[in-house]
């Protein structure tokens, strides 16, 4: 539905591309397409989070590492609308940040980034940081 280019890559394809049927309208356009679950435009957040230096939040691995100290492991994806008391396999048996923008839950269940997010965010953008540049 999207993807995006981490900072450091080549300027030629730097951007984020996302399918339009993910943003708008819930409506069904007669002989359009539709993507249930995800049309909120919660995928140009997500993708906008890798393009602003985000990983996702199970680090890509099974208990991977997003890099972001204040985000549980994760051992894998979601998917749908977990439930609130939904735990994590790995080590310490956390619960899942299931509802943060860097998952792949439906766009409904998604409202958040967590403060270590936002501070690599605002890191990509500081001096010295790989979208500096933006910020001048």
């Amino acid at each position: 539905m999207g993807y995006a280019q981490f900072p450091g890559g080549n300027p030629a394809t730097d951007g984020v591309v996302i399918l339009y049927s993910s943003v708008g309208s819930r409506k069904k356009v007669a002989g359009g397409t539709y993507v249930t679950n995800y049309d909120l435009g919660r995928t140009a957040t997500h993708e906008i989070g890798h393009w602003m230096n985000l990983r996702h939040i199970w680090g890509d691995a099974a208990c991977g590492n997003d890099f972001v100290g204040d985000t549980p492991l994760h051992n894998a994806a979601n998917t749908g609308c977990p439930s609130a008391d939904h735990r994590s396999t790995c080590t310490g048996t956390p619960l899942e940040m299931w509802m943060n923008y860097m998952d792949y839950t439906y766009d409904a269940c998604m409202y958040m980034f967590s403060n270590g997010q936002k501070d690599r965010m605002l890191a990509a953008f500081a001096a010295g940081g790989p979208r500096a540049s933006f910020a001048q």
